[in-house]
């Protein structure tokens, strides 16, 4: 019964923020751009080297790895990563592949600091979906880095904003995903499988 009270509390939010988005969309686009230049306007060398190193925390390679590791400590928590990052995975192909948004450096040149060009879709953002997703498995099993990891998450999303290669309204879909996400693989009974 908690799972479903979750999963409907999750969809209302989708609902009301995709009623918002739809009927002012014109103006959320124009903020959407205004905070992505806002946030980019702070740039200097020690926020860009700070910056390229979290968002790795949400790549796939981090979380891979993370759940290698757990199999070894906690294989409870191992699984549980492992099955939000399939979830994740399968729902940002699905979303990408519907909402074709470009990303930021391919409407502002010149504002582009990863390594390496991302592919695909802006929308959602996979890097913050994963972070925000296993934020919430690893903050259940260990409370007292709830916070920490939770603001880890935060700065991954902003990360994304500030190298170009999202926009805020990709990160606060990957964000409102990953917790959702999070919270129905936490439910999940892992002796069934």
């Amino acid at each position: 019964m908690e799972l479903i009270k979750k999963i409907v509390i999750g969809l209302i939010i989708y609902a009301l923020l995709s009623i918002i988005v739809i009927v002012f969309l014109k103006d959320v686009l124009s903020l959407d751009n205004s905070l992505f230049l806002f946030v980019s306007s702070f740039s200097n060398v020690y926020l860009d080297m700070f910056f390229l190193l979290v968002t790795y925390v949400g790549s796939s390679v981090f979380w891979v790895l993370t759940f290698i590791i757990f199999w070894t400590k906690n294989r409870k928590v191992s699984a549980y990563l492992f099955i939000a990052f399939i979830i994740d995975t399968f729902s940002q192909f699905l979303l990408k592949t519907f909402f074709i948004r470009l990303r930021p450096y391919e409407v502002f040149s010149g504002r582009l600091l990863a390594f390496d060009i991302e592919l695909g879709a802006s929308f959602p953002s996979g890097h913050t979906q994963r972070a925000f997703s296993g934020s919430v498995i690893l903050g259940s099993f260990y409370k007292k880095y709830r916070i920490p990891l939770f603001a880890l998450a935060v700065l991954v999303a902003i990360s994304r904003i500030y190298i170009g290669v999202h926009y805020p309204l990709d990160t606060l879909a990957g964000a409102i995903n990953g917790l959702l996400f999070g919270m129905i693989v936490l439910n999940i009974p892992l002796k069934k499988l």
